[in-house]
């Protein structure tokens, strides 16, 4: 996952985006800038995070999503995907961005967005489906009890994906599959030590730790190590291991959760004695 993210000048000519209220504006140049985007422009996240993020009221963030033209948000994943993504947020090499956003299938291929975005990028969809994995294209039914207030009217999103192809069958969201680098034992043994300290990981936590844990084996990281540092330390989160900290300035992946830093005299004295120790 990128650490920036830029947009592109021509996004202030667009017509749809023009026609957009300032609120409508900045939903959407949050979904193609916040943390949790992908090459593809599909990613998990909930109404309720974009409203933390923005300060716009929760119940204009369902009204807004509903309304971006390019923009689709299923309510029975929580996945949206910004259609017009990779036209505002392009670049990179070709066989890289090809490559991620097969890895970001396999990692959701449970959404039945993925039929829209082959529709729009048919030159993705052979890696897509040479990938292995049912391709969803029926959205999964709508939660008992769920209002406005929490989630989007899913009739929108079935409009706006359309006619795609026949429906084929679809793991639900509780089935998460563990990626071959990693391992099983190990990653279950994590989930327990999550449950036990009462931070139990949603599957949508999942889909984040594997792809942080995906970037930290790129950087030299073993998977299963960096799991075991987080069992052992209770950590509800991944960091990179200490012999692979500080690869180059190439990556600013934490290596380890923040030491709470001194206050008033005391800071002083202790950037005092590092600034010593360096030049000595």
């Amino acid at each position: 996952m990128a650490k920036y993210r830029s947009i592109h000048e021509k996004i202030w000519k667009d017509p749809d985006f023009q026609a957009y209220n300032p609120e409508a504006k900045l939903v959407f140049i949050y979904l193609c800038t916040n943390e949790s985007t992908s090459e593809s422009g599909i990613y998990a996240i909930t109404p309720r995070t974009i409203a933390n993020e923005t300060g716009i009221k929760l119940e204009s963030v369902a009204k807004i999503l509903e309304s971006l033209k390019n923009v689709i948000f299923d309510t029975g994943t929580n996945y949206v995907y910004v259609r017009r993504f990779k036209l505002y947020n392009g670049g990179g090499r070709s066989d890289l961005v090809s490559r991620s956003i097969v890895a970001e299938f396999q990692l959701s291929s449970i959404s039945p967005l993925w039929s829209a975005f082959i529709k729009d990028y048919p030159e993705y969809k052979e890696a897509i489906l040479a990938a292995g994995k049912p391709l969803a294209v029926s959205l999964p039914p709508t939660p008992p009890n769920v209002t406005i207030s929490n989630s989007i009217s899913i009739s929108n999103s079935k409009d706006r994906l359309g006619n795609l192809s026949p429906t084929v069958s679809q793991p639900l969201a509780s089935d998460f599959e563990i990626p071959d680098f990693m391992d099983k034992k190990t990653w279950n043994d994590f989930l327990a030590m999550r449950v036990k300290i009462k931070k139990p990981a949603t599957e949508n936590a999942k889909i984040l730790l594997v792809k942080k844990l995906r970037e930290l084996k790129s950087l030299g990281n073993d998977p299963t190590k960096v799991l075991e540092r987080s069992i052992v330390n209770n950590w509800q989160d991944v960091f990179a291991l200490p012999e692979n900290h500080g690869n180059g300035g190439k990556s600013n992946v934490t290596s380890r959760p923040l030491a709470v830093q001194p206050k008033g005299s005391d800071y002083k004295q202790s950037a005092t004695r590092a600034a010593g120790s360096g030049n000595g």
